[in-house]
């Protein structure tokens, strides 16, 4: 325990005591953890995407045989870290944009065509996936038999919805940033509480990232629309640098 260094803990705790008494339990038992010394804090090592994932990552396509009947696509980009932009959340949303069930979606323009049945970008803010280093942006799609055979077309369809979004205009996007901020503030408002073993869990990793009025609320609203980060977001996964993994029973040469 002479290990511990108080800078580097974060404490939540939900009771239905007092204040007070919460402030008095915190004290008598963490009040012992010193600081450390400069040889105790380690500042965290910033690592480049090139340090972080290998050349390859972006020059394969993995075919994968699966043991189950499934037919499954997943593109994968890794984009510098977009954690301090929270307030932005630029990849929730993205994330908001390929959701859209209705006319002019990318959902829409391939479940029509018999091509897919679900389609998701995945970006699991404050995970392995995502975090300090590093952003890795997975899109996946599940197959139907038709959208393997006519994989190419799915491909081109998911780049052509890219390069739409990358073309829109700003005031576009801060007309649908903003529609997706009131939205959310609403959702916030009336959200189910969670239990309380979750509640401490989730806020004491969220005290590492967010500001103190932002904890409990942090990846759950949009707070902030800014062009910049929207906008270069969008270029990095316009830039092509990505992974494929295509899994289906299907496919007969795996080469």
């Amino acid at each position: 325990h002479k290990k511990y260094v108080a800078e580097k803990m974060f404490v939540v705790l939900q009771s239905k005591r007092s204040l007070d008494e919460l402030q008095e339990l915190v004290t008598s038992k963490f009040s012992s953890i010193k600081n450390g010394t400069n040889n105790d804090i380690t500042n965290t090592t910033e690592l480049s995407l090139d340090e972080i994932f290998k050349p390859e990552f972006y020059n394969k396509i993995h075919f994968v045989k699966p043991k189950q009947p499934r037919k499954y696509l997943m593109i994968s980009w890794p984009i510098p870290s977009v954690e301090k932009y929270y307030k932005t959340a630029p990849l929730a949303y993205l994330t908001k944009i390929f959701g859209n069930d209705g006319e002019g979606g990318i959902s829409n323009y391939l479940r029509q065509r018999h091509w897919i049945t679900v389609i998701s970008l995945h970006t699991e803010p404050n995970s392995f996936v995502s975090n300090s280093s590093f952003a890795l942006v997975r899109l996946a799609c599940d197959l139907t038999d038709s959208g393997v055979e006519n994989i190419e077309k799915v491909l081109e369809a998911i780049f052509s919805y890219l390069l739409m979004i990358k073309e829109a205009s700003v005031e576009e996007h801060r007309r649908l940033f903003n529609d997706f901020m009131e939205k959310s503030l609403v959702e916030f408002d009336f959200q189910e509480e969670s239990d309380s073993t979750e509640n401490v869990l989730e806020n004491a990793n969220k005290m590492i990232i967010y500001e103190d009025r932002d904890i409990l609320r942090g990846e759950k609203v949009f707070l902030q629309f800014d062009e910049k980060i929207i906008t270069e977001t969008i270029e990095l996964l316009n830039q092509r640098k990505f992974s494929i993994i295509i899994m289906s029973d299907k496919h007969e040469t795996y080469n």
